[in-house]
């Protein structure tokens, strides 16, 4: 037989082979994606006949948050302080990793576990008839900040973080203002993400049945979970380092929760 022909042979059983292997992989996929289907709906209809409504649209459809950790970077600090108050910018070491940035427009303070407060005068970002809201997203991007507003007032805003697309529930910053400028206090985060260990996260079945287990545990009755929001919580480390926990936010007919999507623990939470 020529080598050409006997070449097309071979060229011909790889493709084939190729496409039955593709065939068992897809296959395979859907199997698994058949089970959890399955585990969730058992799930969902586990809490149900135990008296806990829950539609079957609320649970996330899988685990996408994975545990993060960032590293406090003094450099990328010290050049969105500039940008914030202008340069140059004097830098005072208070101790205790609290850093001190003063500048043409007023003066911030930042700390190790995102803490931060500051003061500016009213040249720091005139208002300029915008919306308050808008005002007060454009002021906090100066410290790489990007939040949605949780409350606004006549002289008040309150924006908590958004890590991605996730809520950062504990980093929440307040901003008050009056003719002498705006004063800034709360907790932000910034910096590249990187993989952290701790273990993986629960699956969405186990972590149904986490809520109901916990429910328990705490002694607290519910009727109803209306909403469950997958979010973040941090937590600083002594070695400049911010761990991101992923946790569920679960809003239900007579209060709130966070479960922790890596160890299952249910703990009471506020709006």
């Amino acid at each position: 037989m020529e080598w050409s022909k006997l070449k097309n042979i071979i060229i011909l059983l790889l493709a084939i082979t190729n496409l039955l292997l593709l065939g068992l992989v897809l296959q395979e996929e859907r199997e698994v994606r058949l089970l959890e289907r399955e585990a969730l709906e058992n799930a969902v209809a586990f809490l149900n006949q135990r008296g806990i409504q829950l539609e079957a649209d609320v649970p996330p459809r899988r685990m996408e948050l994975l545990p993060q950790q960032v590293e406090r970077q003094l450099e990328r600090e010290q050049a969105l302080a500039e940008v914030l108050l202008g340069r140059p910018v004097q830098v005072e070491a208070l101790g205790g990793q609290v850093y001190r940035y003063t500048g043409p427009r007023g003066t911030v303070q930042f700390h190790n576990d995102g803490a931060f407060s500051g003061q500016l005068g009213p040249e720091a970002l005139p208002r300029s008839g915008a919306e308050v809201g808008e005002w007060a997203r454009d002021l906090l991007k100066k410290l790489d900040f990007a939040g949605e507003v949780l409350e606004l007032q006549e002289d008040v805003a309150v924006l908590r973080q958004l890590w991605g697309q996730a809520p950062l529930l504990n980093h929440r910053v307040e901003l008050h203002w009056d003719d002498a400028g705006v004063r800034l206090s709360g907790r932000r985060l910034t910096g590249e993400p990187s993989a952290a260990g701790g273990g993986g996260v629960r699956s969405v079945p186990t972590a149904l049945m986490d809520i109901f287990t916990g429910l328990n545990r705490l002694g607290d009755v519910c009727s109803q979970i209306t909403r469950i929001q997958p979010s973040y919580v941090s937590m600083s480390t002594l070695h400049g380092f911010i761990t991101l926990r992923p946790v569920w936010h679960i809003t239900t007919d007579t209060g709130f929760y966070q479960l922790d999507t890596v160890s299952g623990q249910l703990s009471r939470a506020i709006s």
